[in-house]
């Protein structure tokens, strides 16, 4: 019999951590059936054996999976999904963990009432490495409890591990094919999301009820502004091409943005070269400012006096990527 939740929990290296998060998973007090996937990918210290020991004291609760070799981090996820049978999926990654033991019954029965929400999610407190420290938590004030995928397509607000969706992308009856570029793209948990806000609302509940790990080792917190923009940008140019009108606009919107972003940041790091980087990029901005999704890019690079009126209408902190990209890059390289 399938589960009603699987949790999926992509590990590596996470030998100091993993129990916590194991355990965070296993106090769950609930009315129906919980299945963890663990999925190791070649882990170089003890992780594996941390999973191994886990899934021999919770031989019905606990499958992990072993890795030939070490697939990455994209690669390891999607097979672990794949895994997950359940009716929801819940999120945690090794290094992270839950503990409030009622996080999974309030957001299942949410979902189960409410069938007009795909997703659900909830605040999280970023804690040190050893968890001792609280560094504050990770939604704002004003988050609204109810949002939609218009929301959603202007940044992404779901933390991966306070996460719970309809499984609509693994398992038997499964309606959402994941598409052949996800396990390319290098922001994997924000295309999911995206994709699930397709078929129904997002609810939020501001109870704090896990913990975000900041460590060295962590796979996003160890990035600085440059490399985050530059895979948000790369993750964007994917996803956008599966939706259109208002939602793919504000895509294309959060890419001008990235771009924005990483030019002020390269004026503060010398050992960047942005103007190689432009070049690199030029097929994927010259799609961009070419999107019939954003019309006013058009308008702007032939008329400048529609460009002020334009300006005007959409604000300057979008319009200023503009700006710079025909500035410093058409003028340039043409």
């Amino acid at each position: 019999m399938c589960p009603l939740v699987s949790v999926c929990m992509i590990t590596y290296n996470h030998a100091s951590f993993l129990a916590q998060a194991i355990e965070g998973v296993m106090m769950q007090q609930v009315t129906f059936a919980v299945h963890l996937i663990i999925a190791d990918d070649k882990s170089t210290d003890s992780t594996l054996s941390i999973a191994q020991d886990y899934a021999e004291r919770f031989p019905n609760r606990i499958t992990v999976l072993t890795r030939p070799h070490n697939l990455g981090m994209m690669p390891n996820f999607i097979d672990a999904l794949n895994y997950c049978n359940g009716s929801y999926i819940a999120l945690c990654e090794g290094d992270d963990y839950w503990d409030d033991p009622k996080k999974l019954q309030m957001q299942v029965d949410f979902l189960e009432s409410n069938h007009d929400y795909s997703i659900s999610f909830h605040n999280l407190r970023m804690v040190s490495a050893d968890g001792q420290k609280s560094l504050g938590l990770i939604q704002k004030s004003d988050q609204s409890e109810t949002t939609t995928i218009i929301d959603l397509a202007k940044g992404n607000f779901i933390s991966t591990l306070s996460c719970v969706f309809r499984n609509t992308v693994a398992g038997p009856e499964k309606t959402t094919q994941l598409p052949d570029w996800y396990s390319q793209v290098p922001i994997g948990d924000y295309c999911l999301h995206m994709l699930n806000a397709k078929h129904g609302k997002i609810k939020y509940f501001p109870a704090v009820m896990g913990a975000y790990r900041m460590h060295g080792d962590g796979a996003w917190s160890l990035q600085n502004q440059i490399t985050r923009s530059q895979k948000l940008f790369d993750t964007l140019e994917k996803l956008k091409h599966e939706f259109d009108g208002e939602v793919r606009q504000l895509l294309n919107e959060q890419q001008l943005h990235n771009l924005s972003v990483i030019a002020d940041e390269a004026k503060r790091q010398p050992t960047f070269d942005f103007d190689a980087y432009l070049l690199l990029k030029r097929p994927a901005i010259e799609r961009l400012i070419s999107d019939q999704f954003v019309p006013f890019m058009n308008t702007y690079y032939g008329n400048e006096g529609a460009s002020r009126s334009a300006e005007y209408r959409l604000s300057k902190r979008l319009f200023q990527p503009v700006r710079w990209l025909v500035n410093s890059m058409f003028h340039k390289y043409s």
